[in-house]
Parts: structure tokens; C-alpha cells; sequence
């Protein structure tokens, strides 16, 4: 057995079964706390085994997920995608932080959070997968039209496809966000000034905010697919002079 598979292998039974273990806990727990006298079901410590073992299966697998990246790309990843991808992380970062504390745009407060917690996350990831060494980078030629192309057609298409998706889901309706009882309380005019302001605030805060938020997952798109087009191209072209010297060598041996 190749020492890769022992490393995935290794890491599958401990991270791997830690985690199912915990999640089997986790499940059948609140049955067996039931079961208990009532006296020991009511302690804290006997409560939190369910969320404390469920707790642990996801962290876990997360780890898991973690170390099996790194057995697979450490040292595969030329820098001209790892460092696009790593500012992309810190701008998210950033940009969930900004989104947080300002003071402005509800909306932008409702996806800060998300998004810097899925940066966060992509940030562990990536800081430990080691990119390959800048000399062999230097072997690689120039990234070729066609990845380029490739890239930004399904860049643009992530982009319509997140942008439509959160602009049908942040579309006010009535009573826009009012309590029914008192928007069916109001006047035909009040009614009218409510809704004109609401669309204002529609189209100059949270319609911009979604055109620029839209351009992260378009991004880490754009540099993804470019890279795996790139390297499936430089694979191929590396290939085909090792197929023909290996059929060139296996001709002489029969010769």
C-alpha cells in the first residue's frame, strides 16, 4: 500500500470514526437519558451529552475534511490560484466585519454574518494547504485563453445565478415588514408613501449591495475553474511526450 492511502487511510479510521461515534451518541442519547432515573436526567452534565457529543461529530468532520485536503493538494496548487484565493478569504473577512458594524443597510448586517463566518471557515481551510514551491511555478507557462474564457463564462454565470436568487429573496412585499393589523390600519395614501419609500430604499441600497456581494462567489468561481482548466492543460501537454517516450522505449525493447 502506497503511503498516501496509509495517510488517507490513517486519517479516515481516527478523524473519520471519532466522528461517526460521536454522532451515534449524539442520537441515541436523549432516548437513554430518558430512561434514567429522574433525579440523574435533570444534572447539567447528563443534559449537554447530546449537544456536547453532536458538537464534536461536526467538529470532527470538519477536521477530517481539513486533513484530507491537505494530503490531497499540499504542494499541488501553483501560487497564481492560491493567493487569488487567498485574498478573496480576507476580503470576505473583511468585508463580513464591515458588513456587521455598519450602521446603514439591514441587509448587508443580515449577510454579514454569514459570509464571515463561511470566510472564516475557507480561511482554516486554506491556511493548511501549502502551495507548490515558486520555482516550479516558473515551469508553467502562461495561463492560455481558453481557461481564461472558460473561467469568466462560468464566472458570469455563478454571478446571474446568486444575484437573481437573492433579489427574489429580498423582495419587499406588503406590509413590508409592518404588523398586519397596523398596515391594514392605514389609508390609502399612507399606504402608497410607505411602499414608494421602501421601493427607494430597494433599489439605492439593497439592489447595489447585492451587484457588488454577487462578485465573491463569482470570483472564487472565475479563479477556480481557470485553475483546473489550466492544470488539466499543462497535464496534457507534460503527458504527451512521457506517452511517447514510453512507446518509444517499449519499440526498442521489442526491437
Amino acid at each position: 500500500m502506497k503511503p498516501k492511502r496509509n495517510r488517507y487511510w490513517t486519517v479516515l479510521k481516527w478523524l473519520g470514526g471519532t466522528a461517526i461515534i460521536a454522532l451515534i451518541i449524539s442520537l441515541l442519547a436523549p432516548t437513554l437519558i430518558q430512561s434514567l432515573d429522574e433525579n440523574i436526567r435533570d444534572q447539567v452534565l447528563i443534559q449537554s451529552i447530546p449537544f456536547f457529543s453532536a458538537f464534536v461529530a461536526i467538529l470532527m468532520t470538519y477536521i477530517l475534511i481539513i486533513a484530507l485536503l491537505m494530503i490531497r493538494f499540499t504542494g499541488k496548487i501553483p501560487h497564481r490560484i492560491y493567493r487569488p484565493v487567498d485574498m478573496l478569504i480576507t476580503i470576505g473577512i473583511i468585508g463580513g466585519i464591515v458588513c456587521l458594524f455598519q450602521p446603514f443597510i439591514f441587509v448587508a448586517f443580515r449577510y454579514g454574518f454569514q459570509l464571515l463566518l463561511l470566510s472564516t471557515l475557507l480561511f482554516i481551510v486554506w491556511s493548511h494547504i501549502v502551495p507548490r514551491k515558486a520555482k516550479q511555478d516558473t515551469l508553467m507557462p502562461a495561463v492560455s485563453r481558453m481557461a481564461t474564457m472558460v473561467g469568466v463564462i462560468a464566472a458570469v454565470a455563478v454571478y446571474a445565478l446568486f444575484f437573481l436568487t437573492m433579489v427574489e429573496a429580498n423582495k419587499l412585499v406588503e406590509p413590508y415588514g409592518i404588523r398586519q393589523r397596523l398596515w391594514n390600519s392605514y389609508d390609502d395614501t399612507q399606504k402608497a408613501q410607505i411602499a414608494e419609500q421602501v421601493q427607494a430604499e430597494y433599489s439605492t441600497q439593497i439592489v447595489p449591495f447585492l451587484v457588488v456581494f454577487c462578485l465573491w462567489p463569482a470570483a472564487f468561481v472565475f479563479f477556480g475553474v481557470r485553475g483546473v482548466i489550466d492544470g488539466w492543460q499543462f497535464r496534457k501537454v507534460n503527458a504527451a511526450p512521457e506517452r511517447a517516450l514510453n512507446e518509444g522505449v517499449a519499440f526498442s525493447g521489442v526491437g
